[in-house]
């Protein structure tokens, strides 16, 4: 299972994404931006806002699984290197 969640920053939208072994998937769109404003004016889009259910497709399922891989790879290694860099050295 999937789970990702996208903080909300300024003007950022924020997601909740669910994602299950079977490729359904649920999102909740917290707060979404319409697109087409200027960048001092930021106008909710309540159309794209709300609770969605679906059905990946196998293309789909697999290309979001490849990068969620990839993207723990590169918070594991992160977090490692901070780490060790914060651990006192033994002489």
């Amino acid at each position: 299972m999937i789970k990702l969640y996208t903080k909300k920053q300024a003007t950022c939208p924020t997601y909740y994404l669910e994602i299950k072994s079977d490729k359904t998937f649920q999102l909740f769109a917290e707060e979404v931006f319409k697109e087409d404003t200027s960048i001092f004016d930021f106008e909710l889009d309540s159309s794209r806002m709300g609770y969605f259910k679906g059905k990946l497709d196998d293309a789909n399922f697999q290309n979001l699984n490849k990068k969620y891989r990839k993207y723990l790879n590169l918070i594991i290694n992160i977090t490692m290197r901070v780490l060790l860099q914060t651990l006192p050295q033994s002489h």
